[in-house]
């Protein structure tokens, strides 16, 4: 059987991305523009994957100076690294609509990563 995929271009959509804020006091969100990506479906719909590529420089959280900061070399380093990946973990039910949960360099700042 073959499986449908679904190939994503930039303009037709964004990665969101949710995190706690440092000191977990509330939470922060921001978007990125998407560079590329593809959607597997798979037959049961929830073995499903995606992959994605996004601009580091397109960073929105509408707060300026947080963009910035989150763009510089403490976190994304987006002049050096100006794209960061997303692949997907898992596709689970959330109401009338799906929520694709997954994996992205944006879990471990890079000042952190060996």
């Amino acid at each position: 059987m073959v499986k449908p995929r679904l190939t994503m271009g930039r303009g037709s959509s964004s990665i969101a991305a949710t995190t706690k804020h440092m000191f977990g006091m509330g939470t922060v969100t921001g978007k990125f523009a998407l560079v590329s990506g593809q959607i597997v479906i798979t037959e049961p719909v929830s073995s499903s994957r995606a992959e994605a590529a996004a601009s580091a420089r397109s960073f929105d959280s509408a707060s300026p100076m947080r963009d910035g900061q989150v763009k510089s070399a403490k976190f994304l380093d987006a002049e050096a690294h100006p794209e960061t990946r997303f692949t997907s973990t898992e596709l689970v039910r959330d109401g009338d609509r799906w929520l694709l949960r997954g994996k992205s360099p944006l879990a471990a700042p890079r000042h952190l990563s060996s």
